[in-house]
């Protein structure tokens, strides 16, 4: 459902999508498309995968973008650690998520 409501189906980076997909279920389809366009440095930052950010996705450097998108879940975990300080509580199993998409980038 996430891969075809999103468009993330369009992203032929399988290790790629397989993250998209990851930060889409864990924190919601816009906030991992604006990650990617981000990593991108696609404007406008809409949260929708359309034929900008894809065509920008093919002319990229993947890995690059792969560790961007990681990089930017990371600081999610901590800013909402800082906000909400109850929810370190899951920091570890966060970081632990995180850390397997590091370890396996392309």
């Amino acid at each position: 459902v996430y891969l075809e409501r999103t468009g993330l189906w369009g992203v032929p980076n399988v290790p790629l999508r397989a993250l998209l997909l990851d930060c889409a279920v864990n924190h919601g389809p816009g906030d991992a498309i604006r990650w990617l366009q981000r990593a991108l440095r696609v404007t406008p930052v809409d949260g929708a995968l359309g034929s900008q950010t894809l065509g920008a996705l093919d002319a990229s450097d993947q890995r690059r973008v792969y560790l961007s998108v990681c990089a930017q879940r990371v600081r999610r975990y901590g800013d909402l650690i800082t906000r909400q300080p109850s929810q370190a509580i899951f920091a570890s199993g966060w970081m632990d998520r995180a850390a397997g998409f590091i370890e396996v980038a392309p």
